[in-house]
């Protein structure tokens, strides 16, 4: 019997969001996925979202395209200072204004706010030695 109270309560959860067009209907609106949601009261389960979609031939051609060979790109060349290059600090609000720290590591991600990872020799207030800084933040010193 307690089996049977669980499944009611289980089934008691699912809920479905139907996507139909009749045919018959004069405004066309684009292919959208139907989308099936599992759902209990017990917060400690997962959320299972399973994904509907019309156009198989679309996926079924995607797997041919990524086994295709493609010529490697050449890279980018490498933004900032090289590792281990001695830099100056130009930011005004910094522990380490106009002092000399050395590149422990550069992002080349060109996304990255602050890309730039320098050590110094001396700690700030918070026991820290180093700090990330933009490219317009450091310059190098000879």
């Amino acid at each position: 019997m307690a089996s049977c109270s669980c499944m009611a309560s289980a089934a008691s959860g699912f809920g479905t969001t139907p996507n139909v067009v009749g045919s018959n209907t004069s405004i066309t609106t684009p292919n959208k996925p139907t989308f099936l949601f599992f759902s209990s009261k017990n917060n400690n389960t997962r959320l299972v979202v399973v994904r509907a979609s019309e156009e198989p031939a679309a996926a079924a051609t995607a797997p041919a395209e990524l086994e295709a060979p493609s010529p490697k790109a050449a890279k980018p060349p490498p933004i900032g200072p090289k590792r281990g290059a001695k830099v100056r600090v130009l930011r005004k609000e910094s522990y380490w204004y106009k002092g000399v720290g050395s590149v422990v590591a550069v992002d080349q991600d060109p996304s990255t706010r602050y890309p730039v990872v320098v050590r110094f020799n001396k700690v700030n207030f918070a026991n820290a030695s180093t700090n990330n800084y933009a490219l317009d933040e450091i310059e190098e010193v000879a």
